[in-house]
């Protein structure tokens, strides 16, 4: 039922009233089927390899 909520867009807070528990212990099980949690995670780390490939390419520059 969880990730059935939240695969269909719903939130932790959907879940926990759904399930008739916290919402605390509903992102505790159930934080990896959120969409939008997923959505900022990728998101991240595509930031920090961008930036780390760009910061090789600047320090590649400094040194020539």
């Amino acid at each position: 039922m969880a990730t059935e909520i939240l695969t269909n867009g719903g939130t932790m807070r959907d879940v926990a009233d759904e399930l008739g528990i916290s919402e605390s212990i509903a992102a505790k099980h159930y934080a990896q089927w959120d969409q939008r949690r997923q959505d900022r995670i990728e998101s991240l780390m595509e930031s920090i390899r961008l930036g780390t490939k760009r910061a090789r390419e600047l320090k590649v520059v400094a040194v020539r």
